[in-house]
């Protein structure tokens, strides 16, 4: 006779316990206007993280696979991105 248990889970950590430094995220839009005869035409940048943070946002939190390190940056926020643009109404 054996024994089917299945796996079992040990939490070496209390729920919690850890966690990410703190996120600060500036986006920043500039924009111009300019109407002539009843239309508008408009320039504008977004600026994205200004400040260039690239803080991890998602770490691996189980130990349990030899291949995967605990505790292994998975997601770091997005870069600083520019997007440059332009807007016709009429």
């Amino acid at each position: 006779m054996s024994l089917s248990q299945g796996p079992q889970t040990i939490y070496a950590e209390e729920r919690g316990s850890t966690g990410y430094p703190g996120l600060y995220l500036w986006d920043v839009k500039l924009e111009k206007e300019f109407r002539i005869a009843g239309t508008s035409f408009a320039v504008f940048c977004d600026v994205f993280s200004v400040f260039n943070t690239s803080r991890e946002t998602s770490v691996y939190t189980i130990s349990s696979n030899s291949g995967i390190y605990y505790k292994k940056i998975q997601v770091i926020e997005n870069p600083r991105i520019f997007r440059i643009g332009a807007r016709f109404e009429f």
